[in-house]
């Protein structure tokens, strides 16, 4: 009778050692989960700023090149230089910036 019931908790001890593994195992522990939970909240905030950056360079230098593409009597040498300030914007937010990262 003391054999079965010695037999009886060694197999208790295995198996709930072995699903507490397991568990950590597939779970992670504690302090992993909140790093996670911490790390998805920084890349979401980055991600919001990365793109309100982007769309508003785009739009801003859009419409800038749209009022010179629409008004063609635009020709002093300072509006030439705002409109290539514009398009050069444009290509570095485009070509240049999303690389950066």
């Amino acid at each position: 009778k003391m054999k079965s019931i010695q037999n009886t908790n060694n197999y208790l001890l295995e198996s709930s050692t072995a699903n507490v593994t397991t568990l950590l195992l597939h779970r992670g522990s504690d302090k992993q989960i909140q790093i996670a939970e911490f790390l998805k909240i920084i890349l979401f905030i980055f991600l919001t700023v990365f793109g309100l950056i982007i769309v508003t360079g785009l739009v801003g230098n859009i419409l800038t090149v749209a009022v010179f593409w629409r008004n063609k009597g635009i020709k002093s040498i300072t509006d030439i230089l705002v409109l290539n300030l514009a398009v050069t914007d444009i290509l570095v937010i485009a070509l240049g910036f999303p690389m950066s990262f």
